[in-house]
């Protein structure tokens, strides 16, 4: 194995734990299990390459891995969609009405499955002799249709979801720096198969092939860490610094009615209790965009969007606390105010009041004693 190679082995295990990291996240938790399969599926290709390269992949420990690169390559676009269609629009995926976005996948496994029943020593044996000849379901250039089709789901989603925010520019920002970094990775399968197909395709060039979709995972996977900030009142500059912060234009009148409407609601409508509330949710009860929502938080309260809705919850914690007898259920007392795990209704409780929950609890106990 080569420094390429180890290189490449380093970062598809960087991939996988980043992975694993956005699959146990709690912020925006649905859509960033979807993201985190789509990592997944990235990093195994990455992985894979480079058992191929080295050749370890031809050896009876690793030849049950054989073709199933194309499984998660045709699930990459798909995952994709699911998780831009689960951000913008906090859609979930339906068997009943998505049932069709699996069958390349499905195909893949069932024209793959005589050769993926058989044993280590069998497969090495038609892998060396027969490749996919004896597999009578198996498309010829499965990999460029493949291919093909993730250039279909790109026109998709450019045209569902990339003409959205108008009126936001940040939002409008991230959901283009996430769709070109795919579109780089779809553009490098292009451009490698091309080559292949050209006769003109070295080991080198295969390499920088893939240097360019780490690349390009790289940037999609660093936006996907921000993308709860950015939907809930970070400005786009915070992670674009070269990006110029698009002003509301709202004048003081407007900002203060804004605020006073927004103490009423969070007031009557307690919104906070909500764990998956979020800022463009929040706006609307306002009537106002997530933009304008964000500039009244920022300008009159000196927090974002977290800090503001924690405040709120925190004080309904204490409320509770003041107010029961004997000391509640901790876990579910996080849950109740709007928390959707504890650890960080701890975090927040101490940061707020100066002690954890069960200490201010008990002061509480000992001033009525």
């Amino acid at each position: 194995m080569n420094v390429w190679e180890t290189l490449f082995l380093f970062f598809a295990f960087q991939a996988a734990l980043t992975s694993l990291f956005f699959f146990l996240k709690n912020k925006e938790r649905y859509a960033n299990r979807i993201f985190s399969l789509f990592l997944f599926c990235f990093a195994f290709i990455i992985f894979y390459n480079v058992l191929y390269w080295s050749e370890v992949l031809l050896t009876k420990t690793f030849i049950h891995l054989n073709q199933f690169y194309l499984v998660a390559q045709s699930l990459l676009a798909p995952l994709f969609y699911f998780y831009v269609r689960a951000v913008v629009k906090r859609s979930r995926v339906s068997l009943k009405k998505d049932i069709w976005h699996f069958i390349p996948a499905a195909y893949v496994m069932v024209a793959y499955f005589p050769y993926f029943v058989l044993s280590a020593g069998e497969k090495l044996n038609v892998t060396q002799s027969e490749g996919s000849n004896g597999l009578p379901l198996v498309t010829p250039h499965l990999g460029v249709i493949l291919v093909g089709l993730m250039v279909l789901y790109l026109v998709y989603i450019y045209s569902i979801f990339l003409n959205r925010f108008h009126e936001d520019v940040d939002l409008k920002i991230w959901l283009r720096a996430l769709y070109f970094s795919m579109a780089g990775c779809v553009l490098s399968y292009v451009v490698y198969y091309a080559l292949v197909y050209a006769s003109v395709l070295q080991v080198e060039h295969d390499y920088m092939i893939t240097a360019a979709m780490a690349i390009c995972i790289g940037v999609t996977t660093y936006f996907g860490f921000n993308q709860s900030e950015v939907f809930n009142g970070l400005p786009i500059e915070a992670i674009v610094p070269l990006v110029k912060y698009s002003k509301t234009g709202l004048n003081e009148e407007q900002s203060a009615e804004l605020k006073q409407e927004l103490l009423k609601v969070m007031e009557r409508e307690r919104p906070y209790l909500n764990s998956e509330i979020r800022l463009d949710e929040l706006a609307a009860l306002i009537g106002a965009n997530r933009h304008q929502a964000s500039q009244v938080i920022n300008a009159h309260f000196q927090s974002n969007f977290f800090e503001f809705v924690n405040q709120y919850r925190i004080q309904a914690a204490v409320d509770i606390l003041e107010r029961s007898d004997p000391m509640p259920n901790m876990k579910e007392l996080a849950y109740e105010v709007g928390f959707n795990n504890y650890v960080s209704f701890y975090k927040s409780f101490k940061k707020y009041t100066g002690s954890l929950p069960t200490h201010y609890k008990r002061g509480i106990s000992l001033i009525k004693t």
